[in-house]
């Protein structure tokens, strides 16, 4: 991973709050596993000592609608690997913690996992509430936090993340080849009223714009409690915006949506990284393109085949089919590549899991990870700056690359 040095914290926030809303890339040449073997591949039962590791979301509170799979994608995982011979025969068991959004109760919960259940590793499409306030914690534990966006300043600059998604940042220097990518020649960036720093997105994408000949047209601000959004809609339709990012909540975002399509506006909607997912096949008539941090589940690759075979056999396939849920999926690949570089037969510890990730050179598990990932002790920032391009039209999920992401060339030093 390419090093920085630090960021202003008021454009992280900007950022974060564009992708949230409220709340080298290619094959991989060590892909010894994509973790992946095929059912009953191994041996037929785990022997060796058990590895916990902990998945840790906002389960509950404001924000929990984005993580609504996560439980049941990550216990889908825990089964299969169990059923086809553990992690080099252990056995992997895994739990769950819940912040409640609510920063004080995050970091007691993290506390208990770590020292209560000796958890190895949190993974997982993360805690963007409060992981920001038991990052020190962890560092100062040797507990390593695998996958995720960053959404806060722990996955780019202390050591003990490992961010494996597009983040806040990449979003941000995506947003013109996405827009580009639709045949947008205006953009309008439609964000929350309630937060100051979701308007500064704008500051961020703006100088990108000229490059691909693209007109700005504007910032609209939009409130969660406005019960009608026309005149925004009937501005964007006057100024011939033909690209709108959203960066509000979902419900914000279908009342917009219905709003201008009474208007007969209907632009380009750019989504990214959280808000991307089945549900926007359901709002009649709207065309979406999104960069995704979590693959493209509905592709016919083999190793997303397998993944869905796995869903199938396993889960409640109508809850599981998200990008947040296959970032989970693939971060808990990349763990039990991870644990098994770190070829450990006894007890595996945090330290053996670190050692593991440190050992791994251009990983993309077989293209379940945007780009190939190679982490180093000396880095002073991890900035993922590559993504999985997604999009929906005529109701239907599309993938217009595939597997093949796109990449942004992101300046050192700027934040």
């Amino acid at each position: 991973m390419r090093s920085r040095i630090a960021r202003p914290l008021a454009v992280v926030a900007a950022a974060a709050c564009m992708i949230g809303g409220l709340a080298a890339c290619g094959s991989s040449s060590t892909d010894t596993s994509g973790s992946t073997p095929a059912s009953g591949q191994g041996s037929s039962a785990a022997t060796a000592p058990t590895i916990t590791l902990a998945v840790m979301a906002e389960f509950t509170g404001a924000n929990s609608s984005s993580v609504k799979g996560i439980k049941e994608i990550a216990t889908t995982w825990e089964k299969w690997v169990n059923d086809t011979g553990g992690i080099q025969g252990h056995p992997v068991k895994i739990e769950f913690g819940d912040s409640g959004g609510e920063p004080a109760k995050g970091t007691s919960v993290v506390k208990g996992l770590v020292e209560n259940k000796h958890v190895v590793a949190l993974v997982g499409d993360h805690d963007t509430s409060a992981e920001s306030y038991y990052a020190d914690y962890l560092k100062a534990k040797g507990v390593p936090v695998i996958g995720g966006s960053g959404y806060t300043p722990p996955f780019w600059h202390n050591s003990d993340f490992f961010p494996l998604g597009a983040d806040a940042i990449t979003t941000a220097y995506l947003t013109p080849e996405l827009i580009s990518m639709a045949g947008g020649k205006k953009w309008a960036n439609v964000v929350c009223a309630e937060v100051a720093s979701c308007a500064q997105s704008s500051d961020i994408i703006k100088p990108l714009l000229s490059a691909k000949g693209i007109e700005f047209g504007g910032t609209i601000k939009v409130a969660a409690s406005s019960p009608d959004f026309t005149a925004e809609c009937l501005k964007m339709k006057q100024d011939g915006d033909d690209v709108v990012t959203l960066a509000a909540n979902a419900a914000v975002v279908r009342k917009l949506i219905q709003d201008c399509q009474a208007q007969g506006y209907s632009p380009t909607y750019q989504t990214n990284v959280s808000s991307y997912s089945t549900d926007l096949t359901k709002i009649s008539g709207a065309k979406f393109i999104a960069d995704i941090h979590g693959f493209p589940w509905w592709t016919d690759d083999p190793q997303i085949k397998q993944f869905r075979d796995v869903v199938s056999k396993y889960g409640n396939t109508d809850d599981l089919y998200d990008a947040s849920n296959t970032a989970t999926w693939a971060a808990l690949q990349y763990f039990r590549t991870a644990v098994e570089a770190a070829h450990i037969t006894g007890e595996v510890t945090a330290p053996d899991v670190v050692k593991g990730i440190y050992s791994l050179k251009d990983v993309d598990l077989g293209g379940l990870l945007a780009q190939k990932f190679t982490f180093s002790p000396t880095d002073t920032e991890r900035i993922p700056n590559c993504a999985f391009v997604a999009g929906v039209e005529d109701g239907k999920l599309t993938a217009p690359q595939g597997l093949k992401p796109i990449c942004a060339t992101i300046p050192t030093g700027k934040f």
